[in-house]
């Protein structure tokens, strides 16, 4: 027995004409869902599309149509979802890149003023040091002390800022992890605003410096 080969247009399905006397009531259908009247709108032709490719009729043409609509809105309220976790998530990484960036800034400012408040020679040894690039002999040539002197004064000096950072607010845990991404290494906590200050400071404080 040939078999006969199916033919695309033959289709039982609600058929254009069937479709077309329901849409009236499926756009009330979808009204009633969303208030939104392009989200709407977008829902009935889907679901119209949707129909129109069926090759079987439903025996209860409405009911499936309500399924269908139904299914198409439950789609977009999830894509909708996971758009808007995204952007939550995507904004709250901003914020927390601009606190962080605040952090850092408030970090800066906070060892500046500390190195700006070190008493002589402490202060003019630090920035020789740190600042300049001087090298412990070349700073003790400079001031005529032994460099014995010079590394004795660098080591109250880095004290001193300890302790003044110490009393900022948050205390070291937080100018220490503000002062860490601007030190890819450092041998001690100490050393943390040291290599700040080599790295971002060295127009900062010269600046602050100025009359």
């Amino acid at each position: 027995m040939a078999h006969r080969t199916p033919n695309p247009t033959d289709r039982s399905d609600l058929g254009a004409d069937a479709l077309l006397a329901e849409l009236g009531w499926l756009r009330t259908l979808a009204g009633s869902l969303v208030r939104d009247p392009h989200l709407a709108d977008d829902l009935v032709q889907d679901t119209c599309a949707i129909a129109l490719q069926r090759r079987a009729e439903p025996r209860q043409p409405r009911a499936w149509l309500t399924t269908v609509l139904r299914h198409l809105l439950l789609a977009h309220r999830r894509r909708e979802q996971i758009r808007e976790r995204r952007e939550h998530d995507r904004d709250e990484a901003v914020a927390d890149d601009a606190v962080a960036l605040l952090q850092r800034a408030e970090a800066q400012r906070e060892l500046v003023g500390a190195v700006i408040a070190l008493d002589e020679p402490y202060r003019s040894t630090v920035l020789l040091r740190f600042f300049d690039g001087l090298a412990p002999r070349r700073i003790a040539a400079r001031q005529g002390v032994p460099v014995a002197t010079v590394h004795s004064r660098l080591q109250r000096a880095l004290t001193q800022l300890r302790t003044r950072l110490d009393r900022t607010a948050g205390g070291r845990p937080a100018w220490l992890a503000a002062l860490a991404p601007f030190a890819a290494t450092f041998p001690h906590p100490a050393f943390a605003g040291v290599v700040l200050m080599q790295t971002k400071l060295k127009i900062a404080v010269p600046a602050t410096l100025l009359p």
